[in-house]
C-alpha cells in the first residue's frame, strides 16, 4: 500500500477556510499571516478580517478584557 503525505497547504482554499473558521479569527490571522501566498490570501479575506475582537491581556490575574473604543478609533 502506498502512503500519501498531504500537507496543509496542499488542501484547496475552500477546505482551509472551513477549517480556519472553526478557530478564533485573530489566532488565524496572527498564526498564518506571512507563511505563504495561499495563507496570506485566505487570512486577508473579509471572512477573517471583517470582525476582529481586540483584547488586552493582564498576566497578573490571567484575565482578558476588550479594548476601550477610543483606542480602536
Amino acid at each position: 500500500m502506498q502512503r500519501l503525505f498531504i500537507q496543509l497547504d496542499d488542501l484547496p482554499d475552500e477546505i482551509l477556510i472551513y477549517i480556519f473558521k472553526k478557530l478564533y479569527n485573530v489566532e488565524v490571522l496572527y498564526s498564518l499571516m506571512g507563511v505563504n501566498q495561499q495563507f496570506n490570501r485566505i487570512v486577508h479575506d473579509t471572512i477573517f478580517t471583517r470582525v476582529l475582537y481586540l483584547l488586552k491581556y493582564c498576566p497578573d490575574d490571567d484575565s482578558t478584557f476588550p479594548l476601550p473604543d477610543p483606542i480602536l478609533d
